[in-house]
């Protein structure tokens, strides 16, 4: 039978003093708090992935940063995904990977202009104008 741990505590995170060596105090379920011989104490995930079955470490910050009851759901969401065979660390590149594609550039932002953003009435009078706003966009998207 596995041997249960006992949960941190807050104090006795705080009271963690830093050693010649670095050493690690644990929460259970895989999550561990590292303090290094430097005096950072790092919060550390570890977990097998799914698909190779290899044993990782997934970090989740610095302790006065990310506090024990935070560090506790990021394990808890961690384990989430790892029930539905999904590698938490490859989940999160692929979220930042999804919120780069989604971020406004310039050339988006150049071609929406004048787009769908006028008001009917204002469309009657503005053939003229489009033009000097096409040749602004066309030069805009030159000096791109």
């Amino acid at each position: 039978m596995a041997r249960r741990t006992k949960p941190l505590t807050d104090t006795e995170i705080k009271a963690a003093k830093p050693k010649d060596t670095d050493y690690q105090l644990y929460d259970g379920d895989g999550l561990k708090l590292l303090i290094k011989s430097s005096g950072s104490k790092l919060w550390q995930f570890r977990y097998h992935r799914p698909l190779t079955k290899q044993r990782t470490k997934q970090s989740f910050g610095a302790y006065p940063a990310v506090s024990l009851s935070d560090a506790c759901k990021l394990r808890a969401e961690s384990r989430a995904l790892l029930v539905k065979e999904i590698d938490p660390q490859e989940h999160q590149k692929e979220l930042a990977r999804n919120t780069w594609k989604q971020r406004p550039t310039r050339s988006n932002l150049s071609l929406n202009v004048g787009g769908t953003s006028r008001k009917p009435a204002l469309q009657k009078t503005t053939p003229k104008i489009s033009g000097v706003h096409w040749k602004e966009m066309f030069f805009l998207q030159l000096a791109i």
